[in-house]
């Protein structure tokens, strides 16, 4: 029994000892090529993509606020509590409606002397009129006191402002500050009309980005996943020192009023637009220290072509010369050829 044990064992050891050495015979023989060796013979394998003509176009990308083409905030003209408040946001109100009222009795303002000056100044016009049809006095003294009742009643309609806040445009209310029963201060704002028919998208840009903003540019608002087309209205020509920056000014037709104001949104602005264009990938142009050049498939192997470059978008430059449409451009392993190399188109 054990020598029969000893066999089996000796019998697998011989057979692992004579497979070890076929393989070791096989690696003798066989000789492996090199990765050079069969890119000579087959080619650098490649992929190609076929140029085409395509529009290029550079934009500038920002994020703004909205607010209506036409603004006016109203603030508070004595300090006082609010009386009455006679619109809400988001109704439309012509220009001149009494928006906001404060008590007319307000110490500061003697709106009643003022109001009693006014109703004397024109009792005596009145008298001195019928007074001067039947002779009794002159044109004079009528003319001193048209002039007395011009006076006071300028003087009371100005007091009358302090009191009766007026809409200074006509458009939509944008934000009411405060509300009825509210105490104020004079100078506080307390709301906001707005022309809503059009749009202002107000960005920032630097000095560098400001050379090339022009008005009349086309530019983009997106709110959510709807894009809003307008045109560049306002390039300033000074900075605003504050911001460091220049105040560019996008205007926007609002028919529906779908945009609202003081939102943020995102605005692009063409800068640069040119149809019938070559573009290609930047990472697809090599430098050698004096020309940018890119890699053709042409006949089965690499051609080295020089080309001059322009604008850059994002991942894209433009190519000015040096492609045309139905190339094709060498767009994966490019890093592995040179001028002339076999190559082998893989998909």
């Amino acid at each position: 029994m054990l020598a029969t044990k000893f066999k089996t064992i000796f019998l697998s050891s011989a057979m692992a000892l004579a497979v070890l050495g076929l393989q070791s015979c096989g690696k003798e023989q066989i000789k492996q090529k090199s990765a050079e060796e069969i890119h000579k013979e087959d080619g650098i394998p490649v992929k190609v993509t076929e140029v085409t003509e395509t529009t290029f176009s550079r934009d500038l990308t920002f994020f703004s606020r909205l607010r209506g083409y036409e603004e006016s905030t109203k603030g508070a003209m004595v300090g006082d509590q609010i009386l009455k408040i006679n619109a809400k946001v988001g109704q439309s109100v012509s220009a001149g409606k009494v928006l906001v009222e404060f008590p007319a009795n307000n110490p500061q303002l003697q709106l009643t002397q003022s109001k009693a000056s006014l109703d004397n100044a024109k009792l005596t016009l009145n008298r001195l009129q019928n007074l001067l049809k039947s002779g009794e006095t002159s044109q004079q003294n009528v003319d001193n006191a048209q002039t007395q009742y011009d006076v006071a009643k300028r003087n009371y309609e100005a007091l009358k402002q302090y009191i009766y806040i007026q809409a200074p445009i006509s458009g939509v209310i944008t934000e009411m500050k405060y509300k009825q029963g509210d105490f104020v201060k004079a100078g506080d704002p307390l709301f906001t009309v707005a022309k809503l028919n059009k749009m202002i998208a107000q960005i920032w840009a630097s000095e560098k980005e400001v050379l090339d903003i022009h008005v009349g540019m086309k530019a983009e608002v997106k709110v959510g996943s709807k894009i809003f087309t307008g045109r560049v209205s306002l390039v300033p020509l000074a900075m605003d020192d504050s911001k460091r920056a220049f105040g560019v000014e996008v205007m926007l037709d609002n028919p529906r009023r779908e945009l609202k104001s003081g939102v943020t949104v995102e605005t692009k602005i063409n800068i640069y637009n040119k149809p019938n264009s070559i573009a290609v990938q930047k990472n697809l142009v090599q430098w050698d220290g004096k020309d940018r050049y890119v890699y053709l498939e042409d006949g089965g192997v690499a051609k080295r072509c020089v080309v001059t470059v322009g604008e850059t978008s994002g991942l894209n430059i433009e190519i000015l010369s040096g492609l045309k449409a139905g190339d094709r451009l060498i767009t994966e392993g490019q890093a592995q050829v040179h001028d002339g190399s076999k190559i082998k188109i893989v998909k």
